[in-house]
């Protein structure tokens, strides 16, 4: 029989040292660890905790994303189908569904502790798609 798996999100986050000034150049190892937690595998992909101040690199992935702010504040960045940065707003208790195949970005100046839900494949890139 399998069982249902709990994972305490709280306990994850508070063990998370959280990464000051990250830019879209930080480097995964110095991610691992600091601003993101353990994965756990979900579906075609995982979920995971991540803490960040500063601006996360470009991101897209085949499938739909979930990101829920469990603290903080900060900005969605989506790239729409006309090619425009669109901003959207973030902040404590907020759900965001990130559309497949939308390149986004996150950036948060006082602090952003959020868990995800990510498909794989993800693709990053330092610079604006």
């Amino acid at each position: 029989m399998t069982r249902a798996r709990a994972i305490n999100l709280s306990a994850e986050l508070r063990r998370l040292p959280g990464l000051k000034d990250r830019t879209p150049e930080t480097g995964h190892n110095a991610l691992e660890g600091t601003a993101f937690g353990p994965t756990f595998p979900y579906r075609d992909g995982f979920i995971s905790t991540v803490k960040f101040t500063g601006r996360s690199s470009w991101e897209k992935h085949e499938g739909e994303e979930i990101l829920l702010v469990a603290e903080g504040d900060g900005y969605l960045h989506i790239i729409d189908a006309d090619g425009f940065v669109v901003p959207r707003s973030l902040s404590t208790n907020l759900l965001i569904i990130v559309p497949a195949g939308c390149w986004h970005q996150i950036e948060s100046e006082a602090g952003i502790s959020l868990v995800t839900v990510s498909p794989q494949p993800t693709e990053h890139q330092a610079e604006r798609p």
